[in-house]
């Protein structure tokens, strides 16, 4: 289950946990090419990301979940809360 953290119903970021190192550098870079995801690496294998826009929390989670996809059907990636 993917639980964004925020207030007020609406998500300040979203944790993206990878198996690897280079794959969150990878998928950093892939994020980052749209002007609406502010991504930050918190760990070697965590990414903090926040799409910016007027969405509600569930369709920040699947719109998040959809670029993943794109990214790297089948890779390993946990999403969860802050």
């Amino acid at each position: 289950m993917i639980r964004p953290h925020g207030s007020g119903g609406r998500a300040a970021a979203m944790r993206v946990k990878l198996e690897n190192a280079e794959s969150a550098a990878d998928l950093m870079s892939a994020l980052e090419e749209r002007v609406d995801a502010v991504v930050t690496m918190t760990g070697p294998d965590e990414l903090e990301v926040s799409l910016l826009g007027s969405r509600a929390v569930a369709a920040d989670v699947e719109e998040l979940q959809r670029r993943i996809d794109e990214w790297g059907p089948g890779r390993a990636v946990v999403l969860s809360d802050l």
